[in-house]
């Protein structure tokens, strides 16, 4: 599943092949950071297919950070205090071990 929210991908180097993820799916990424054994598998599905050792590394699309980054407003950081203070936040928080990282508004729409 993960794996196909990657953007695009590129032969870096000589038996290297980068995936690319967009900052929305940056939870993808961050779950090959941690599934080393995920990385491997997809390393040997790609040797079994080109009967070559190839390193897989996973990296956010810079391309489209410098964008999203340029149109980030103190608005949005501003909002961030209050979502921080809610309870079921405040909750997911302590068991998990966890912090906001990003906060995106979703407008309901209009049935």
């Amino acid at each position: 599943m993960h794996l196909r929210m990657a953007s695009r991908l590129a032969i870096i180097a000589p038996n290297r092949l980068d995936l690319f993820f967009s900052s929305t799916y940056s939870f993808s990424k961050t779950y090959f950071d941690e599934k080393p054994e995920s990385v491997q598998k997809i390393a040997n599905q790609v040797r079994v297919l080109t009967g070559q050792q190839t390193q897989v590394k996973f990296r956010m699309d810079e391309s489209e950070q410098k964008e999203s980054a340029s149109t980030e407003t103190s608005q949005a950081v501003a909002s961030k205090a209050p979502v921080e203070k809610h309870e079921f936040v405040q909750a997911v928080e302590t068991i998990f071990n966890a912090s906001i990282g990003q906060i995106t508004r979703v407008r309901k729409q209009n049935q």
